[in-house]
């Protein structure tokens, strides 16, 4: 998948934000926030290398927007390539967007999983993580593992990974 540049990415933005703003109502006041103007369809259709501009994930992510619909957006923010997510955001927006994500899963309104490769940017999201949560998510990455992971993931991971197994050293066989 080769994202659309840069250009491309921002016009395509401030087209959905026109649409949001047409599409908001402004006369809802329920605590839970207002549902996302857009349906699941039309967020995938988008993809995570747009909803990932700032100007459009801030807006979309917002508070006023009830938590189901942050979890769609943050899990198709999540299906783009770790080695996309590096070269599209920032490393503040991306641990942005894994606080928001962690914060929106840990309400039940999306798989751990679906998080993706915003996973990385989680500072204590791995830490929290089972056993049997680690086994899941290591298996959701499929062919989306990168070699370009921060110092900080790298350490998040081994923590992980350690309490997973314990302090028995890996041991990897030729064959």
């Amino acid at each position: 998948m080769t994202p659309y540049p840069l250009a491309l990415r921002r016009c395509f933005a401030e087209k959905v934000l026109a649409l949001i703003d047409d599409n908001t109502e402004d006369n809802d006041d329920s605590e839970t926030g207002r549902p996302l103007p857009l349906s699941y369809d039309q967020i995938q259709t988008i993809g995570g290398h747009v909803l990932s501009l700032p100007a459009l994930s801030l807006r979309l992510l917002d508070d006023q927007f009830d938590s189901a619909g942050k979890g769609m957006v943050l899990t198709e923010i999540g299906k783009t390539p770790p080695y996309d997510v590096v070269t599209l955001m920032s490393h503040s927006h991306a641990k942005w967007l894994a606080e928001k994500g962690e914060k929106v899963w840990k309400k039940g309104d999306m798989n751990f999983s679906d998080l993706g490769s915003l996973i990385h940017f989680g500072s204590h999201m791995l830490s929290s993580l089972t056993p049997g949560e680690l086994v899941v998510l290591m298996e959701s990455f499929g062919a989306h593992t990168s070699p370009c992971l921060t110092e900080e993931a790298r350490t998040n991971w081994k923590a992980a990974l350690d309490r997973w197994a314990g302090s028995a050293p890996f041991v990897c066989s030729s064959s």
